[in-house]
């Protein structure tokens, strides 16, 4: 799947002399997104997900790949294949 920054991603701590409180997810030097002023553990526990997005997504499409055969009875009928199906279309847009 193609259409984003490929990982990885990491989390980004706020420059010291800052006074608003936000966490950046970089890809080198490029923002890939800021996380603003929420609960801190909250927003921490955000910006890691959000940086894992492309770790998470590339072990889901493998174990698609490496599971049941895609469209056998299995893969149809497996509520984890379905979950992951739904996860995968929803990275793509397809929602």
């Amino acid at each position: 799947m193609s259409g984003h920054t490929p990982g990885p991603w990491r989390v980004v701590p706020p420059e010291p002399q800052e006074t608003v409180q936000e966490l950046a997810v970089k890809k080198g030097d490029y923002f890939i997104a800021t996380v603003h002023d929420l609960v801190a553990p909250l927003h921490q526990n955000n910006a890691r997900l959000i940086a894992a997005a492309p770790d998470l997504l590339a072990a889901l499409m493998h174990s698609r790949e490496t599971g049941h055969r895609a469209g056998s009875v299995e893969s149809i009928s497996c509520p984890d294949c379905a979950l992951g199906a739904f996860a995968i279309d929803k990275a793509g847009g397809r929602e």
